[in-house]
């Protein structure tokens, strides 16, 4: 039984390819039972930051998006892609505080009410490998950054619908947007864990 706590956080990042080391366009995150305390920043230097595992079928995919996914990838508001792995690991510092800052990613890590801290995501392969290649990757001399979440921490949605069965629930208008998929999949796996969680936060 999956009983979700505060420390449950929803990983999304959108890409210029499929495997670790591509390019970073955004990354999307939220507390599974709070979706509105969320992270996101959108890269303003994908094709000149480093990362270049891309491919081409990947560009032509985003350029076969509507305008509104395509947004993703054109946005005033964005940063160096380095900026925003550091704005999102500040980000989960001030979230997941402990008494010891590395104590968050560490495989011991227990913080908030003494449950675990939790890093979800869609899929196993995708998400958080490419992300943990990016960090190691621009932000090499980051202090814990063997340990940004633990190799036991990461969890994968995909899976747990094999095992219960996925929930009905219509998707947003919006797709590949990080932050609107990471709030749609943290919606799914409160429904899937506990409807009445679900029907809790609706009410606020």
């Amino acid at each position: 039984m999956i009983v979700l706590s505060e420390n449950d956080v929803m990983v999304d990042v959108e890409t210029l390819g499929t495997v670790p080391g591509c390019a970073l366009l955004s990354i999307g995150a939220c507390r599974v039972l709070t979706s509105s305390d969320f992270f996101y920043a959108v890269c303003s230097d994908p094709l000149e930051c480093g990362l270049r595992a891309n491919d081409s079928d990947t560009l032509r995919w985003w350029l076969g998006k509507n305008e509104t996914a395509r947004q993703e990838i054109r946005t005033n508001f964005s940063l160096p892609t380095q900026d925003v792995l550091t704005k999102f690991w500040k980000w989960l510092l001030c979230n997941f505080p402990s008494r010891n800052a590395e104590e968050v990613f560490t495989e011991n890590a227990q913080v908030a009410e003494n449950k675990p801290f939790r890093i979800w995501a869609y899929g196993a392969d995708f998400d958080l490998p490419i992300l943990r290649f990016a960090f190691h990757y621009l932000l090499p001399n980051l202090k814990f950054e063997k340990e940004l979440w633990g190799y036991r921490k990461g969890r994968c949605l995909r899976t747990l619908f094999d095992e219960r069965g996925r929930p009905s629930l219509e998707r947003p208008e919006t797709r590949h947007n990080a932050l609107v998929d990471v709030q749609y999949q943290s919606q799914l796996l409160r429904l899937t864990c506990d409807p009445k969680i679900e029907t809790e936060v609706e009410n606020g």
